[in-house]
């Protein structure tokens, strides 16, 4: 028997519930979507902390709890949430998981590091359970259509995109496969994907410095060297690193790294700077409108060349359109 602490989505969590929801309102959900293998244990009885990181300063909420949850499909089903939503902040101190990693994730970053479900400790479960209010007071929010809703429309459109291409067809990482693009080759401006590349696939020598530095921010517990050496999961193999470049002057501006079923990272140029963080197909923390809407562009145009999976990000369909409240 085990528990998993599992984050819904930004995107996710505004489409089940009103935009004035209120801490102690009880958000009925009874299901999480998820093939991860962290999940195996809770079929014996244990319990998945569904958790959401709210803008703009990053306070963990706890979702809901699905008590006993069942596998069914795709889907951990349970008895309907009873536990009202809560700010468990507190808690993120607090954390070890199994894997004795804890969290400790730099600012802005707190949705990145929970991308992964995290299998909790008994320890972990008490200090959770113990940040919930006994009583909740708030009223019921009626979320497990709308979150059944969501995600079906996802994954509908990932494998409408999916048969147009298929995903894992990226060069392996090295020396030889990792030309960086060339300077002449600018164009009227905006932004395009170059050079992507799976990590996993290749030897840990062939990685740049900056690609393990990255790496480490973004796999659990940070050993990417454990990683080459057989302790890797299926879903980490088809790990993706695509270079995003500026289109009027050809210069790399960020890497984008794509893992799991919709998640993923964009990071400023060779740093562990973090610039944006893909969570369930859509963008929890994002670039400045102007960008945004131009990596969206790029992605429409060069994900299927790049051979990407196109359905891994889900951009917002106003994306692409100017308005006059461009970010600076």
């Amino acid at each position: 028997m085990s528990s998993v602490l599992a984050i819904v989505s930004k995107a996710l969590f505004e489409k089940m519930v009103p935009k004035d929801v209120k801490l102690g309102a009880v958000v009925e959900i009874d299901r999480y979507s998820s093939s991860n293998k962290a999940f195996e244990g809770v079929a014996k009885g244990g319990a998945i902390f569904l958790v959401t990181v709210r803008p703009p300063s990053e306070k963990l909420w706890l979702v809901g709890i699905l008590e006993n949850p069942k596998k069914k499909g795709a889907d951990w089903i349970s008895a309907p949430n009873a536990t009202p939503l809560a700010d468990i902040t507190a808690a993120i101190k607090k954390l070890q998981f199994e894997s004795g990693t804890g969290l400790k994730p730099k600012k802005g970053a707190l949705g990145m590091s929970l991308q992964t479900p995290r299998v909790l400790t008994d320890g972990d479960v008490a200090v959770i359970r113990g940040l919930v209010p006994k009583a909740s007071g708030g009223a019921k929010v009626t979320a497990s259509a709308a979150y059944r809703e969501a995600v079906a429309e996802t994954v509908a459109k990932g494998q409408t995109k999916a048969k147009k291409t298929k995903a894992g067809k990226a060069a392996p990482a090295g020396k030889a496969a990792k030309a960086k693009p060339a300077k002449g080759k600018a164009d009227a401006g905006g932004l395009r994907l170059e050079n992507a590349r799976l990590p996993f696939k290749g030897k840990l020598a062939d990685l740049e410095e900056f690609e393990k530095s990255q790496l480490a921010q973004v796999v659990d517990g940070g050993n990417v060297a454990a990683m080459f050496d057989g302790n890797i999961e299926e879903d980490w193999e088809a790990a993706q690193i695509v270079d995003i470049v500026d289109g009027a002057t050809g210069t790399v501006k960020y890497q984008m790294h794509l893992f799991g079923y919709g998640d993923g990272v964009v990071f400023t140029n060779e740093t562990t700077k973090l610039a944006g963080s893909i969570c369930q197909h859509g963008f929890d923390q994002e670039l400045s409108k102007p960008e945004m809407r131009e990596l969206a562009k790029a992605w429409a145009r060069d994900a299927k060349r790049l051979k990407l999976w196109e359905g891994h990000i889900d951009f917002d369909s106003d994306e692409g359109e100017s308005d006059g409240d461009d970010d600076e």
